[in-house]
Formats: C-alpha cells, structure tokens, sequence
C-alpha cells in the first residue's frame, strides 16, 4: 500500500473521502470496494496510485485521531467555558506535525482531515 502519490487535487479529496467513509463508517464494505469507488471517483491513475493514495490517507486518519487523543494538544478550557470548541485544540501544531509527515499530501487536505477528526471524535 506505501508508495508515492501524486499531488494531483482531486485524486487526493477523493482517497480523503473515501479513506474517511471507510474508516470512519464502515462504508464499501471491503478495500476492494473502496479502491474501486477510488478509481471511479478520481480516473486516469493506475491501480497502484490508487493503492498508494488510499494507505496514505488511512494511515493520516489514524495519525491525526492518535494526535488528537494526545492531551498535549488540548488547550485548558476558559473559566465558565461550558462547550468545547474548535479552538479548543492545536490544530496549528498539528497541521505542521502531519504536512511534515506526509509530504505527499497537499495541505488543504491536510487541513481538511484534521478539521473533520476534531468535529468528529472531538466536537460531536
């Protein structure tokens, strides 16, 4: 599954979101299926790019949940502060920690996997 993907903008929101609907929902049933919908959603690239591009943005997923639960990341709350917030977490540091990473990956999609694993394993 490891190997180089290109910077092209749309292959990599595709493999985003497929890699986030199969990790995070369980979707396609199968990696089979999920590099199926891949190839589907962003054609052109042979079967290995797809391969690569979906690895790589599981395993962003997985890291960018690991950087989350890290408490480290988590700023004090603010006095009477009844309901977490965005700002709650450095995002910041995270998106330099993961652009650092994985190169590969351009960074509105880095911004975009952080933004959405703190809505949804931080804010839900």
């Amino acid at each position: 599954m490891d190997g180089v993907i290109p910077r092209d903008a749309k292959l990599q929101d595709a493999a985003a979101d497929v890699a986030r609907r199969f990790s995070e929902f369980d979707a396609y049933g199968s990696e089979a299926r999920a590099l199926a919908a891949l190839s589907r959603r962003a054609p052109g690239h042979p079967e290995r790019v797809y391969s690569a591009a979906f690895g790589t943005f599981l395993k962003l997923f997985e890291r960018t949940r690991a950087l989350l639960l890290n408490p480290d990341f988590h700023r004090p709350l603010k006095p009477g502060q009844r309901f977490m917030e965005f700002e709650d977490i450095e995002t910041e540091r995270m998106y330099r920690i993961l652009e650092e990473e994985y190169p590969a990956v351009l960074p509105g999609e880095v911004r975009g996997v952080v933004a959405w694993t703190v809505y949804w394993h931080y804010l839900k």
